[in-house]
């Protein structure tokens, strides 16, 4: 399962004495299987990228090479966590239009995202609403706003539905009353359990029936070509010792120029 997951943190963890094409190259080195040559490697690399510092790109261009990181391997499902926090909306919209982009050619991506305009919200094919670790609807973007009204929760003005959305998970009621949004948050809850559920459980196992796992055989049994990380241990010490060196360097570098 795990060679076939990426997740991309919310905050990006990289190098800032690096290239764009350094740090994707050493991900390279690091994440795809020695099947492929250096030289194929490199190639990956820099098919998605040029050679700008990191330290000089701006915070949106930082977020989409910490995504192509996880890209570069090409996870069947990606996970991101908040990929479009403190950007602007030109910014996300880039974001969401390349995820949406590699979600319709087949992959699942699982993001979180917090308070989305409505343009980006109507993106989604499906969307997952959680309050204090309970799920109060899952299912698609276009049928979101038919439920509450449903269960009887209705806007008393037309509004973005991720607003509606993020009140509601508050346990703010959506026609003004001073409703205890405990029990808001426990509705939901209970009218989501009472009414999704078990059409959820029963399409998920359809699906698992439908599709068996890539890693195993019909009867059960395991892959026999299956490898559980693409580079050896020595391989991976040896690439982050370098990629480690190589910073040090640009480091001490620069040190030298202040003194």
């Amino acid at each position: 399962m795990k060679r076939n997951t990426g997740f991309v943190t919310q905050g990006d963890f990289l190098y800032p004495h690096l290239t764009v094409t350094e740090t994707l190259f050493y991900t390279a080195l690091l994440c795809l299987p020695n099947t492929l040559s250096k030289a194929e490697k490199a190639m990956q690399a820099e098919a998605r990228c040029r050679g700008e510092f990191l330290r000089g790109v701006s915070g949106g261009e930082r977020r989409r090479v910490s995504i192509d990181q996880e890209l570069l391997v090409n996870p069947s499902l990606p996970f991101l966590d908040e990929p479009t926090l403190g950007l602007d909306s030109t910014t996300v919209q880039q974001i969401v239009s390349a995820l949406w982009d590699l979600a319709s050619g087949g992959r699942t991506i699982v993001m979180t995202i917090h308070q989305p305009s409505s343009r980006i919200f109507n993106m989604f094919h499906k969307v997952m609403m959680l309050s204090e670790g309970n799920c109060s609807y899952f299912g698609k973007v276009s049928e979101v706003m038919d439920y509450f009204s449903v269960i009887g929760y209705v806007p008393l003005v037309a509004m973005n539905p991720a607003d509606f959305l993020l009140d509601l998970a508050n346990g703010l009621a959506p026609d003004g009353s001073h409703e205890n949004k405990s029990n808001v948050k426990q509705s939901l809850a209970l009218g989501y359990k009472h009414n999704r559920l078990d059409n959820l459980k029963a399409q998920l196992q359809r699906e698992q029936l439908q599709e068996p796992s890539s890693d195993r055989f019909q009867d059960g049994s395991e892959d026999k070509n299956f490898v559980e990380w693409p580079t050896t241990w020595w391989q991976q010490f040896s690439v982050l010792l370098r990629r480690g060196l190589k910073e040090r360097r640009h480091e001490s570098f620069s040190n030298s120029q202040i003194g």
